[in-house]
């Protein structure tokens, strides 16, 4: 039997779509999984710092963004990652 390790891993995802927040917006993204992340908008661009643990950093991303781009919004409006940020720089 393998022990994974599980590491917390801190960083931020820019998302594509949307411009300000919504209650909607929070409301699809928790639903979506990201109940671990805290967004932000600054200068039109709305982001969710992650504090997610998983066994890899590559792992912890890729979960976010797939649960990001699984958000369609009551408009029609598709979310998608516009960007990433590791620990280092937020």
């Amino acid at each position: 039997m393998t022990n994974i390790q599980y590491t917390f891993f801190r960083f931020r995802i820019s998302i594509r779509g949307v411009k300000k927040l919504t209650a909607e917006l929070e409301d699809a993204l928790f639903e979506a999984g990201a109940s671990d992340a805290v967004l932000s908008v600054k200068k039109g661009v709305v982001s969710l710092t992650y504090h997610r643990r998983a066994a890899t950093m590559s792992r912890a991303i890729a979960e976010a963004e797939k649960q990001i781009e699984s958000v369609t919004l009551i408009d029609g409006t598709k979310l998608s990652v516009r960007g990433l940020h590791i620990a280092s720089e937020i």
